[in-house]
Order: structure tokens, then sequence, then C-alpha cells
């Protein structure tokens, strides 16, 4: 699209991350950094907070750079200050990626009211142009429905495949598995919101068999709200089952080598109305996953055909264990097919 001027605005810790791909040198593309200061403002606080700092930082740059057209990575950090911010003049369009008719039953009322409030804001004013819901065409067809409009549509969350693995059982061998072992493998950022407290919870429910059977394998960076919790809960099964831990970040080399060599990804996450991008993994490696029978990541499961669903209380964890063990599922690759980023660029061409 050279006819168009494009600015990514991004903190300036992109500079130090940008190596892990290849950049095309593009006359019609420019970055501009945020500084830490920046940067910093736009997640410290509150939600209300947060959006007006996020909002003054990006009205600056509409004027810096005379933008016409604002894209929003997450859009909803720009509600509900945007359309008073930024003026009618802007177009604003963006990602959504937390739907919350997922979660409507069980939320608050107050929950309820800020999620009517937003929405009503995005239908209301002309500065919202084009809303992507990112990864559930239903819901993207719900909510035209319930809005009376047309700016929702959806977007496939593109799949970015990892580089070749190694060989699987060159990786299991330096891991030290036996061949009847089986390796459950969680990765990302190590939170509560992504259930590995209820993992690591879940190894006191095995029985002597699984022990000896399962090694489980976290990798990525413990979140400081679990990190003694997590520790003391690893501590505890020590010389009961075989947990390995590597708390650092995660190459793409190393990330595909783990999930080549994985028989199950564990994704019991306790936040279910978006995607993740772990069931892109699965798909790739044919790896099935273990994640949650609620929300979107459910449906996106069962849709695909990428593993097994199940509540995610320690018990019922264990018992998914036992189910993959007696059941072995083969994973599908029709979600990697169809979540190319060529897919997402053509939705996002189309649309804008």
């Amino acid at each position: 699209m050279t006819d168009r001027q494009f600015v990514f605005v991004v903190p300036e810790q992109f500079v130090k991350v940008r190596h892990q791909f290849e950049w095309a040198e593009a006359q019609h593309i420019t970055f501009d950094y945020l500084t830490s200061a920046e940067a910093a403002a736009c997640t410290q606080g509150g939600m209300l907070a947060c959006s007006w700092r996020i909002c003054r930082v990006v009205k600056r740059r509409i004027k810096k750079h005379k933008a016409d057209r604002v894209f929003a990575i997450t859009l909803m950090a720009h509600l509900p200050f945007a359309p008073f911010v930024y003026g009618r003049k802007v177009k604003l369009s963006g990602i959504i990626y937390k739907i919350y008719l997922y979660e409507w039953k069980a939320a608050s009322w107050l929950r309820r009211a800020m999620d009517v409030l937003k929405y009503g804001l995005m239908r209301t004013f002309g500065c919202f142009d084009q809303i992507f819901i990112l990864n559930d065409r239903a819901a993207a067809r719900r909510l035209n429905r319930i809005y009376r409009t047309t700016k929702f549509h959806y977007l496939p969350d593109p799949y970015v495949g990892l580089p070749q693995a190694a060989e699987r059982n060159q990786t299991r061998r330096e891991l030290g598995l036996a061949e009847d072992q089986r390796l459950l493998f969680h990765f990302g950022a190590l939170a509560e919101r992504k259930g590995t407290m209820r993992i690591v919870e879940s190894l006191a429910h095995l029985d002597e068999e699984q022990c000896r059977r399962y090694v489980f394998l976290f990798a990525g960076r413990v979140q400081a709200d679990i990190r003694e919790a997590f520790y003391a809960g690893v501590e505890a099964q020590k010389g009961r089952v075989r947990v390995i831990v590597e708390d650092d970040f995660c190459s793409y080399e190393r990330l595909a080598s783990l999930c080549a060599a994985s028989d199950l990804l564990l994704m019991p996450y306790l936040e279910t109305a978006q995607s993740s991008g772990v069931i892109g993994y699965a798909s790739q490696f044919g790896t099935p996953v273990l994640a949650s029978d609620r929300g979107l990541i459910g449906k996106l499961v069962r849709r695909y055909g990428l593993g097994y669903r199940t509540s995610v209380d320690p018990e019922a964890l264990a018992a998914a264990y036992r189910q993959h063990t007696h059941d072995a599922k083969v994973c599908s690759s029709e979600y990697v097919t169809t979540h190319r980023v060529s897919e997402f660029q053509s939705e996002l061409k189309e649309i804008l």
C-alpha cells in the first residue's frame, strides 16, 4: 500500500527486539518511539487514568504527523476518552480482543454497564470507523445485530510460523526423558490469569503412575503475582514428580523445539473470552492442547480439533492428563492454514 504513509508508534524498547524479525526498507513506513516515561504512563494506574494518558499521547502524534486515521492495536485502551480527544476529523479503527459476550452472565452490574457504555460510544460517534473482533466471526455478527450497526468485522488472529524445530527425540534426550514419559508443556508469561498455579496445584492430585510418566515443563518468566507461591508449590512436589522450570525469555527457536518435543500443551487460562497464540503453535506442530472448556478458547479448540477441553480446577486437570494418556488425540493443522498472515492482511485491506 505504497500510496499511503504509515507511522508506527511503539515503545523505544522495540529497538532491542526488532532483530527477531527481518524488516524490509520501505519509504512509506516510519517508526516513532514512545519514551520510557510515556510508555509507563500509558500502563500504570486505573483504566480511566490509562485511557486518558493514552489518548493524550496519541493526540500529540496525530498533530505531529498530521494523521487522518488511527489504527489502535488495542482499541479498548483508548476508551472512553478517544471520541472527545481525537476530534471528528480523525477516523479511529482497531482491534478488540476480549469479547464481553462470553462473560456477560458472570459479570457484575458495573462491568456490564462499562461494556455497554463503551460499545455504545463506538456505535454513536462517527470517529469510530471499522472495529475488528479478533478470531470470532459469530461475535462480530452478533455485535452488529445488538448495536444495529455494520462497524464490527471479523479479523483472523495471524499466526507467524515458528522456525524449523530441532529433531523431537534430540530435544527429549537433552531433557533426559525416557521413551514412555510424556512431556506436558506450559509457556508464556507465567501468571495467575494463565492458570499457572492451577497446574502446580494439580500435581498434588497425581497418582504414583502419573508421577512416574509425566514430566512438567514451565518456560517463560514467572510473574511477580505468583512467584513465591509458584516456587513453593514446585518445591513441595520435589522428589515426587519431575518439574522443569526455565524462568526466562523463551526464544522462538527454543519454543519450537519444546513444542515439537511435547505431548500436551497446557493452557488452562482463567480468562477465556479472548483468543491465544498457543493454539497456533499446537496446530503447527501437531501437539494437542489442554484448555478450558469455556469461552472463545474452548470454542476454538473444539472448532479446529486442537485437543482437549476441561474445567480448570486442579482435580479436573489431573483427570484430563489421565484421559490424554489413554485417548491420544490428533491435533489438526486446519487452524494454521486459515490464520496465515496473508488472511489477516486481506481482511484489513478489504475493510480499510
